[in-house]
């Protein structure tokens, strides 16, 4: 049977949530492994199924919408931006793993690079947008302490 991603992406949707979930949880440092476990399930559940979007369909709204919300939870609990790019790699990590094991070796490269479009996306729009609401966020307490 030919790869598809979205076949084994839908089939595989439970393992890589768990997964990702754990390694979080895990492996992301002090404040991944402070949060509650459901919030972590929720966060990685819209980002695995806004990737699907990106890898199957070429479709980056769900992407973009979930990268608004991310940042402000994100920013708001005082997340490093490493921490949470630390965190999409470690999704890499989880898919790379369950992809291999359904894939013929010729069809690696389509499928790295597919991935890797994905989670460039991903990662540059979310350094972006953190970084934007860093700086607005500064801006805010600067002019606040200027009216001083």
């Amino acid at each position: 049977m030919a790869f598809s991603f979205a076949r084994i992406l839908t089939k595989q949707r439970s393992k890589i949530i768990e997964k990702w979930v754990e390694k979080l949880h895990t492996q992301a440092g002090e404040q991944y492994a402070a949060r509650p476990i459901e919030e972590l399930r929720q966060t990685v559940t819209e980002a695995v199924d806004a990737n699907y979007q990106i890898i199957v369909n070429k479709n980056y709204d769900d992407v973009d919408a979930f990268i608004d919300k991310i940042t402000d939870m994100r920013l708001k609990a005082g997340f490093l931006l490493s921490d949470v790019q630390k965190a999409f790699e470690l999704y890499r990590i989880v898919l790379i793993d369950i992809l291999l094991s359904h894939a013929a070796k010729k069809e690696l490269n389509t499928i790295i690079e597919q991935l890797n479009i994905c989670l460039a996306y991903t990662m540059n729009r979310f350094s972006d947008h953190f970084q934007e609401m860093h700086q607005k966020k500064f801006l805010n307490r600067t002019e606040s302490w200027s009216k001083l």
